[in-house]
């Protein structure tokens, strides 16, 4: 078999068409950012993108409302040189909660929630600290790429 020779140009070139990826797998090109994008949105993966159209239809469905994404909770204000430390919740909505008291009774409760496809050391120390933050009858809750949701509460 021949040896094929390529100039430099040709050799960057070739590197340009292939996918680029971001350091998580997510595809950079046109195709991966269709798959992650919902009524004009670009989410940050085509996980989190399914789990917004999952929380449209319980809105839908009124099992949940106030829906809103990106929602910042500051977990340390800025002090002296020391920038602010803050938590995004990728989804922040409230859902119906059975108390188990008299049904009026905080019917509704505040959710913060975060969309895993793989949870790194940094947002679990992060979510502690912001969930330590939250008020009464809120939860801050991650949804896993499986499907399971793990919940924190005060």
């Amino acid at each position: 078999m021949k040896r094929q020779t390529v100039t430099a140009a040709e050799a960057r070139a070739m590197l340009a068409e292939e996918l680029k990826r971001s350091k998580y797998g997510i595809r950079q090109d046109p195709a991966g950012k269709a798959a992650r994008t919902v009524d004009g949105v670009l989410f940050d993966s085509a996980g989190e993108a399914n789990r917004w159209k999952e929380l449209m239809l319980l809105e839908q469905s009124e099992r949940i409302r106030g829906l809103s994404r990106q929602v910042t909770i500051e977990i340390a204000p800025k002090r002296d040189r020391l920038r602010a430390v803050k938590y995004v919740a990728d989804f922040h909505y409230w859902e119906y909660h059975k108390t188990g008291l008299v049904d009026h009774e905080f019917p509704w409760r505040e959710v913060y929630e975060d969309f895993k496809g793989a949870d790194t050391p940094v947002s679990r120390i992060k979510r502690n600290l912001a969930a330590r933050l939250l008020i009464e009858n809120a939860v801050m809750c991650v949804t896993h790429a499986d499907g399971t949701r793990e919940d924190y509460t005060r």
